[in-house]
């Protein structure tokens, strides 16, 4: 009888726990969505996975942050404010590591300095960015030379020793480069990447 109740506690801790840590979870990442489509650099910076830092500075990202939104010689993009509608995947213990894969909405306009001017070109450039974007919703402004992305973006969730078992984020990018970089072989087949 005692086996049955030590049995039963020990299943309604780690329901608590899980609870706790899906809870923490949609707080942070919601924190960090909010400073993404606010252009809150610092705050971005705050929610990111420190172990980035080890391949670029933090004063190196908030440059290449700035450059991206604010505009450069060859484009600006700016993030559109929408519902990010999170599904949240399953919360996963590897090691000393837990992860969650969080898939969100994502649109952005990105204004080309370039005009194009040719129905060719447009073209192009739309089946570019369909295919590098990973999405068929590409639209094309002529007027505005401005292209509309809308997706759905994935976002990992970590939280280890390094974040002090805190959530903190990384993009998942097309091919995986930082994560492949950050994350053991263990690891990335685990979040199926």
């Amino acid at each position: 009888m005692k086996l049955k109740k030590l049995a039963l506690l020990l299943l309604l801790i780690s329901q608590v726990t899980v609870g706790q840590d899906l809870n923490s979870l949609k707080i942070e990442a919601q924190k960090v969505y909010e400073a993404t489509a606010i252009l809150d650099f610092d705050q971005i910076i705050d929610g990111t996975y420190p172990k980035v830092f080890e391949i670029v500075s933090k004063e190196q990202m908030k440059q290449i942050l700035i450059s991206t939104f604010n505009g450069n010689d060859e484009m600006k993009i700016k993030l559109l404010n929408v519902p990010p509608d999170f599904k949240f995947g399953e919360i996963k213990k590897i090691d000393t590591q837990t992860f969650c894969l969080i898939d969100h909405n994502l649109s952005m306009e990105l204004t080309l300095q370039e005009k194009i001017e040719d129905d060719e070109e447009a073209e192009m450039m739309l089946e570019i960015f369909k295919a590098g974007m990973e999405t068929d919703k590409v639209t094309f402004n002529k007027e505005t030379n401005t292209f509309t992305i809308t997706k759905i973006s994935t976002m990992i969730g970590i939280a280890d020793q390094a974040t002090n078992n805190t959530w903190k984020f990384l993009n998942k990018d097309k091919e995986n480069v930082l994560a492949t970089k950050l994350f053991s072989k263990k690891v990335l087949k685990a979040l199926g990447m």
